[in-house]
């Protein structure tokens, strides 16, 4: 038995990506997920290693509460895609919460890898949260461990049962009775009325707030990338937008390109920051510099015309300490994507352009080397410029 301590010491999306993707054949195994809560972010980076692992023979069955609306519709609506079956647990009391938080692989009268602690099936239970898990596993040709693992199995049928009065098994008929009833609701009206009430407590809108801890920082989640033609993938997932005038485009330098000195990140010109989401307060390091970050989604269009949706994209400020030889803030981007990284070359341009769609914040285009004119836009032999509306 080991323990996850997320996210100083491991992360459980890490853990359960690996295992769902390290063997060959998943013939005769399972794979079990009880939690609390889920939503899309948390569904979304899983969602690859689960469709390999049910390409491999792999089984996956779920269950999922919905109690103080914490559980999002399109967490569910994706999950049911993914899962053999998927059920809800759901206990009208007020007094009770439906609150396990339970993840299983089970290769049949062979192994079982279990991790039982707080982690919910949502991006920060997943990555980023603080959270403590167990890590267990049986050897089920011993009499000793099917024994303990019987317990575990137990709870796990217990909460897949749909003869209790708190157990139903999810289809689409179910899915909109849920809606109809209220039980669930969309990420966007959800985000609209934490808006509208300006936040709770601490943060209702009007407190006079004063920060009494400090900062931890960690590796962000994985990026979400979900690309045309990928496997399960549905049309409406990427949408349309549509770009309008306003933003630039940067030469590719062989810095920008390298995939072994600071790989992934692009120089981009200060004068550009303002073009960028909200910027995070600055920061400081140690030593006086100081360090900001803008995170925002984007459409990238690769020089191909392939089109993919990319959430978690990040700029970064970087502000040098008073002693460092080098005085200018450094403002970099990166794809968090090798992927993508690989295929840029020196020479090749990238058109960032604002769309018209609130939650996507850039058009991204790959324009190859020895383009002078875009839609317009003349590129000449410039390093960059501004794309004016």
């Amino acid at each position: 038995m080991t323990i996850i301590n997320q996210p100083k010491d491991g992360r459980l999306g890490d853990s359960l990506i690996k295992n769902l993707i390290k063997e060959d054949d998943y013939t005769d195994w399972v794979f079990y997920l009880i939690a609390a809560y889920a939503n899309k972010s948390g569904v979304t980076r899983l969602r690859q290693a689960i469709t390999e692992f049910r390409k491999k023979g792999g089984i996956v069955t779920a269950t999922i509460g919905v109690d103080q609306e914490n559980t999002t519709l399109e967490g569910l609506v994706l999950l049911l895609t993914l899962t053999n079956e998927l059920y809800i647990y759901h206990n009208e009391s007020t007094f009770q919460t439906f609150h396990p938080k339970i993840y299983v692989f089970e290769k049949k009268n062979t192994y079982a890898r279990c991790f039982v602690g707080s982690s919910n099936l949502t991006c920060g239970g997943l990555f980023t949260n603080y959270e403590a898990i167990e890590e267990s596993t049986y050897d089920l040709q011993k009499k000793v461990d099917v024994e303990a693992y019987s317990k575990i199995r137990e709870t796990i049928s217990s909460y897949q049962n749909v003869k209790s009065k708190c157990c139903l098994k999810l289809d689409e008929s179910l899915l909109q009775e849920l809606i109809h009833q209220g039980y669930l609701i969309g990420e966007e009206e959800k985000n609209k009325t934490r808006l509208s009430e300006g936040g709770k407590g601490r943060f209702a809108k009007g407190n006079d707030i004063k920060a009494l801890f400090g900062y931890e920082k960690f590796a962000p989640p994985p990026v979400i990338i979900i690309t045309e033609g990928q496997d399960g993938v549905k049309a409406n997932e990427i949408p349309e937008v549509n770009p309008i005038k306003s933003g630039f485009w940067k030469r590719l330098r062989p810095s920008d390109v390298s995939l072994t000195s600071s790989p992934g990140q692009i120089i981009i010109p200060i004068k550009f920051s303002n073009l960028f989401p909200s910027w995070s307060e600055a920061e400081q390091t140690e030593v006086g510099g100081g360090q900001s970050e803008s995170n925002f989604k984007l459409i990238y269009r690769s020089s191909k015309g392939i089109r993919s949706k990319i959430e978690n994209v990040r700029a970064v400020k970087y502000i040098p300490a008073p002693k460092h030889p080098r005085k200018n803030v450094d403002l970099r981007f990166t794809f968090l994507s090798r992927e993508i990284t690989s295929s840029l070359k020196e020479g090749d341009i990238l058109l960032f352009r604002h769309t018209d769609n609130q939650s996507i914040w850039f058009e991204v285009t790959h324009i190859k080397r020895g383009t002078k004119n875009f839609e317009g836009i003349s590129f000449e032999d410039k390093r960059w410029g501004f794309v004016i509306d």
